[in-house]
């Protein structure tokens, strides 16, 4: 049927219409991985699949299967066919960033460097999300610097930001910087609030060895009223970082239902001068 009609669309009145993102979602809930791709790269279907939703789906679809070195083929198309005017969409750039994070290896690493390296020279700014898998295989792969790099143009106040941030201080040995990174949240946590601001206890022993290797006992010292400051306010989290940035993304559907619906009230005079200018 996706062979005829795309062959013959056309002769169709409809072939205005874009069926690929419809098709790719039967496949997403099929949960047919080979089946969507062999789909996708028929060329007789050449065209039919050229929507961001549906690479986006499919790289979704590729990702829960662990089927990375597929995915790389289907960015490659992303790139080449560049809808919407951009090689480096945002949330299929999340996807292989997240597939390079999964394979953790020196040519994944090197992927993902260049990924990155393109996307900022063409002054593509990409999101919190993609920045902090790049983070987490920097760090992964002994890179802390890029790790840095990487999250600067995030704001430090996100629970994965500030993780990252004080575990790549403190391979990189700068420990005078992690500390007033895990101290920040002391000041600005409160006991009545709902949202606590916490470190991962890997972070805290990334820290931990970090200073255990300085000379400095004011330095140890210091730490340690730190710590116990975290612990005694509950904000040293079992979390690790894998379990949070590879979680799905969960959506608030009370904070949905307070959004204002429709058109706001105002007096009727109002709404016509406002339809008048």
């Amino acid at each position: 049927m996706i062979k005829k009609f795309n062959t013959q669309k056309t002769e169709y009145r409809f072939s205005s219409f874009v069926f690929g993102p419809i098709v790719m979602r039967m496949f997403h809930f099929l949960d047919a991985p080979t089946e969507a791709l062999q789909c996708f790269e028929d060329p007789d279907n050449s065209g039919f699949f050229d929507q961001l939703v549906s690479y986006q789906i499919l790289l979704d679809l590729l990702y829960n299967h662990q089927m990375y070195d597929e995915m790389y083929r289907v960015f490659e198309k992303v790139q080449e066919k560049q809808i919407n005017m951009t090689r480096f969409p945002k949330y299929p750039v999340v996807l292989m960033l997240a597939a390079c994070y999964k394979q953790n290896t020196p040519q994944s690493m090197e992927y993902a460097s260049r990924l990155w390296s393109e996307m900022i020279n063409v002054g593509t700014v990409p999101l919190r999300r993609a920045a902090t898998f790049m983070a987490a295989l920097s760090l992964n792969q002994c890179a802390p610097h890029v790790a840095l790099e990487s999250i600067s143009l995030q704001k430090p106040h996100y629970i994965t930001i500030r993780n990252i941030r004080a575990t790549a201080l403190s391979q990189l040995g700068r420990v005078d910087d992690a500390l007033p990174v895990l101290k920040g949240v002391l000041e600005i946590d409160r006991p009545d609030q709902k949202d606590k601001h916490t470190f991962f206890e890997e972070t805290i022993d990334k820290v931990r060895e970090a200073v255990e290797k300085c000379d400095s006992s004011d330095v140890k010292k210091e730490f340690e009223n730190i710590e116990k400051a975290l612990k005694d306010r509950g904000l040293i989290d079992s979390q690790t970082l894998d379990q949070l940035i590879t979680s799905d993304i969960t959506i608030n559907q009370a904070k949905i239902n307070s959004l204002p619906k429709g058109m706001p009230k105002m007096p009727y005079g109002m709404r016509q001068r406002n339809r008048d200018l």
